[in-house]
């Protein structure tokens, strides 16, 4: 990851841990916002879907939170796939 690369995870780390700090005290619109930053920074950041989809869960946007854990799957899965961890486990 370069150095660019690793800024951008940065922010996108702060912005879901503000969004989860947002969820934890029943601030529901604040911490869509912050999680919907984190995917804006960067889409690959799986927690930040999670998250965005336990938030639409809670309300009961199904679809919408079907969806997000969806995509966090997809790139939870890609990142166990990655060659480097495939080579780290054997």
């Amino acid at each position: 990851m370069d150095r660019d690369s690793s800024q951008i995870h940065h922010v996108a780390k702060h912005h879901n841990q503000r969004g989860l700090h947002y969820f934890a005290k029943g601030h529901v619109g604040k911490a869509e916002t912050e999680f919907q930053k984190a995917i804006q920074s960067d889409a690959r950041l799986a927690a930040a879907h999670n998250n965005l989809g336990n938030m639409y869960f809670s309300r009961r946007e199904l679809y919408s939170a079907a969806w997000e854990f969806e995509r966090a799957a997809d790139l939870h899965s890609a990142v166990l796939k990655s060659p480097q961890i495939l080579e780290a486990t054997h």
